[in-house]
């Protein structure tokens, strides 16, 4: 066993060792190096056989001598540095495979020469990261992929785009949405469409709501190419969506089945291929798309098959087949031996199971039925495609089962789809007559029916037979109307406005029916010119100022209208009335509880009796109007409506020296409501001071075009509205000399009105 290694006898070798080589010509050094020699010669018997004459050698040697004594603990402490900086060397090498590459790009993309490069993980600030995350979710992977229209739409929206929009906006994704549809489409070039200043609703094709929320996007011949983008589905206030007639290809996005407002999907005339998904044709069936075309047909040499569409433009009808059980079902194939299409529920000579042979299918193809379709949506319109509504089961029925196989040339073809259309419309299936529907019957041997010598109907006659739903519009096509009585029955909805159009009409009774809404001014046209002798409605629920008599009323020479609000019934007299009547509907629309409260008292209660030639008529009325729509009748001070005083003895009213009102002055008086537009027809109005009431809502914009008016008092009010730019231009060429409102808070009132343009010369309580 060897010795124990000393550390100090160790040291002092060493220590002496080095002395001696540093005094290399002394005796000292010589003896050490023969004793190295010595050594050397000792160990390596077999390599020492030459003589050392250099002093570089005797150098090493000496040092191999002093290494050799410390050995033990040298070894160890190269192993240790050695190990410790092989760590460092791989802790580098592994660091820097970790560090991306710093892009020459100071964009958000980076410069990677790999197939698909991403966003910098790392975005350039807040805003970006918050808009990429909220975008992200809608586009998935794709707003990160280099060079698609989802990557194109958010580096516009985060870098070129003006407006800055921040990640709450509640504007973000639909203009995201667009700015991906502007790139999908190979950045087309419509009008506006990217503008950098002007909102999305003002890009070319872009309609929205009142709530600036995209409604519509119509772009039918545009020359799009490219695909729908799935993105599409994030509108959520999107009713129409028209692509038709231009080149997108690819399939129709799935993602358009969650669109819950969307009514209108127009996608023929386009490249599109594949199957319309299940997704789509559930909100068909179950949800609000009305109408849904793409260039479809029900067998395989068509690029779309479509079990849901309600006018497959290639072959011009409005076929519609139905839903597979569950998605996950095949829609039904050419070679089965019946094709089901949507019930139609036909009652008499239909097999209501909605299953049509191959020879009534053949019925559908054929050209007679492409030309009754064509006739009938040129009186209906669209709504013929829509597979089980009231007009599209009317044409149906005229093709397939019609036992007089009538023809669009056939002069009584409108009157016959007119009144297989008013069977379907007004619950046929539950009248008490139960021979309509017959094959082989013209519709003037159907009861309820009366026709003249030429076969055209006069008169509709239906008191009491069941009747339900809404009146439709098209029995207006029905020209030599004389008549119609459709009184007590359980239809629905307003009046038909197209009933104006028969000329020839002179009894209308539509009373005890469920009616409501009110009755539009061509009806009454047809009553004021002498033909219309007999109207006939329930005036506690429609508005109406031209009827003969309301519900059991059986007074021909009265006119009656209602007060909503109250069910108080107005009394209207004679040709007077009527004329009166026309006269003001030419500046006033006559609608709403207060409009016939005056039109009411100007006719039966204002004891000066004025004609409709009188030239005060109109502002007579207008004063009236102003009186009921702030509460006169709460009034402090009031002198109004009393009497056969002429409009310029009422008080706070100026007039010039012909009887025109030029000032109205009715301050703290306790007026409560609103300013009606109508005032805006005081031709001579100079000054207007309503301070120091309770007027709510707008000053009304009509006021603009009164170029005589030199002051608007209306502070300490509570409105709120915006003064119209209409107004403000009236300051601005120097005829309003005073516009005073309530442009600043007060104690009083937190009301405080807008002034653009700074048009306001002065603001708050005097």
């Amino acid at each position: 066993m060897s010795k124990e290694f000393n550390w100090k006898t160790h040291m002092a070798n060493n220590a002496n060792a080095y002395t001696i080589w540093r005094n290399k010509d002394t005796p000292e050094y010589e003896a050490a190096l023969q004793v190295a020699d010595n050594a050397e010669e000792t160990r390596h018997q077999s390599t020492v056989s030459h003589e050392k004459t250099n002093s570089s050698f005797g150098d090493r040697k000496i040092l191999n001598t002093l290494c050799s004594r410390c050995c033990p603990a040298n070894r160890l402490l190269y192993v240790i540095v050695f190990v410790f900086f092989l760590f460092i060397v791989i802790a580098s090498i592994s660091l820097k495979k970790d560090i991306p590459k710093k892009s020459k790009s100071t964009t958000l993309l980076t410069e990677s020469p790999t197939s698909s490069p991403f966003f910098s993980p790392r975005p350039q600030s807040k805003r970006d990261h918050d808009i990429r995350e909220i975008l992200q979710s809608i586009s998935g992977r794709k707003i990160l992929t280099k060079g698609t229209p989802q990557s194109k739409a958010f580096f516009w929206i985060v870098e070129d785009d003006r407006l800055r929009l921040q990640s709450k906006s509640p504007y973000l994704i639909q203009r995201y949405v667009l700015a991906v549809f502007y790139f999908e489409m190979n950045e087309m070039g419509k009008e506006h469409w990217l503008d950098e200043v002007l909102g999305e609703c003002s890009w070319s094709g872009i309609s929205c709501n009142e709530d600036a929320r995209v409604s519509k996007i119509e772009l039918e011949g545009s020359g799009l190419r490219g695909e729908i983008p799935s993105e599409i589905w994030a509108l959520s206030s999107l009713s129409i969506l028209d692509l038709s007639s231009n080149f997108l290809s690819g399939s129709i996005p799935v993602e358009l089945g969650f669109m819950k407002d969307l009514e209108i999907l127009k996608l023929d005339g386009n490249l599109l291929v594949g199957e319309v998904p299940a997704r789509i044709c559930s909100r068909r069936e179950y949800g609000t798309l009305a109408i849904f075309t793409t260039d479809c047909g029900n067998d395989v040499e068509k690029e779309i098959f479509c079990g849901c569409c309600t006018n497959c433009q290639a072959d011009g009808l409005g076929y519609s087949p139905p839903l597979a059980s569950s998605e996950s079902d095949t829609f039904l194939s050419h070679d089965k031996e019946q094709i089901e299409i949507n019930d139609v529920s036909l009652t008499d000579n239909s097999t209501g199971n909605g299953v049509y042979n191959y020879d009534e299918l053949h019925i559908l193809s054929s050209e007679r039925a492409h030309n009754i379709n064509a006739k009938c949506l040129q009186i209906s319109g669209d709504i013929v495609s829509i597979s089980g509504s009231p007009e599209n089961r009317a044409m149906e029925w005229i093709i397939l089962k019609d036992g007089l196989k009538i023809s669009v040339d056939d002069t009584n073809f409108v009157q016959r789809y007119v009144v297989m259309l008013s069977y379907f419309a007004m619950g046929g299936d539950s009248w008490k007559y139960s021979n309509w529907l017959q094959l082989s019957k013209n519709e003037c041997q159907l009861v309820g029916i009366i026709c003249n010598n030429l076969g055209f109907i006069t008169h509709l006659n239906f008191h009491a037979t069941g009747l339900r739903g809404k009146i439709p519009k098209e029995i207006s096509n029905l020209s030599s109307l004389v008549e119609i009585d459709f009184s007590q029955n359980m239809l629905s909805g307003a009046i038909p406005s197209e009933f104006g159009y028969l000329l020839s009409l002179e009894k209308l009774v539509l009373r005890k029916n469920d009616l409501v809404g009110s009755v539009d001014q061509a009806l009454c046209d047809l009553r004021a010119n002498g033909k219309l002798f007999e109207f006939s409605v329930d005036c506690t629920k429609i508005s109406c100022l031209c009827c003969t008599n309301c519900a059991s009323q059986n007074n021909s020479n009265k006119t009656f209208t209602s007060d909503t609000s109250t069910g108080e019934i107005y009394n209207l007299n004679g040709i007077r009335d009527a004329q009166i009547t026309k006269r003001l509907q030419q500046y006033t629309n006559l609608q709403g509880n207060d409009r016939i409260k005056a039109l009411d008292w100007v006719i039966n209660k204002d004891q000066r009796k004025l004609s409709a030639e009188d030239p005060h008529l109109l502002q007579r009325y207008v004063m009236v109007l102003l009186y009921f729509a702030t509460s006169g009748e709460n009034w402090s001070h009031s002198s109004w409506l009393s009497g056969t005083a002429s409009s310029c003895d009422w008080n706070g009213v100026l007039c010039n020296s012909r009887g025109h009102v030029v000032g109205i002055s009715l301050a703290s008086n306790n007026l409560v409501g609103t300013i009606p537009q109508e005032v805006a027809q005081l031709s001579f109005l100079k000054a207007l001071d309503l301070s120091r009431n309770e007027i709510i809502g707008a000053i009304p914009k009509q006021l603009g075009k009164l170029s005589t008016l030199n002051v608007i008092i209306l502070h300490s009010n509570n409105m709120v509205e915006p003064i119209p730019n209409e107004i403000c231009m009236l300051e601005e060429m120097g005829s309003l000399i005073e516009l005073w409102v309530d442009c600043e808070s007060d104690e009083r009132s937190e009301s405080k009105v807008a002034c653009p343009h700074n048009c306001c010369t002065k603001c708050g309580p005097g």
